[in-house]
């Protein structure tokens, strides 16, 4: 099953790095690696079921994972990989989507 696109209300843009941003509160499911293609979706304009598989660029399930030792930390940190021509970079609470220069 596809992941859903976001509204585009629930993605903020910051001008300072260039960045796509949402809250994972806001995203389906609150699972990382369904909020990243679901985000990346609703940027391209497609769906989600159209852009290349995840497991290509990052483990989901090891994301999912990983993301649920960052929630309580107070490590800040972060996970940065490439995806669909987008440098994604999930936090505890937010992912990130910069577009990169191809």
């Amino acid at each position: 099953m596809a992941a859903p696109n976001l509204p585009d209300a629930v993605i903020e843009y910051d001008d300072a790095d260039g960045a796509y941003r949402v809250q994972l509160e806001a995203c389906p499911g609150d699972a990382p690696s369904i909020a990243v293609v679901a985000l990346v979706g609703t940027l391209e304009g497609v769906p989600t079921a159209d852009l290349a598989p995840l497991y290509d660029s990052v483990d989901p399930e090891a994301l999912d994972s990983l993301h649920e030792s960052l929630v309580g930390s107070d490590a800040g940190s972060t996970v940065v990989f490439p995806y669909a021509g987008y440098e994604i970079t999930v936090t505890a609470a937010a992912i990130a989507a910069r577009p990169v220069d191809e």
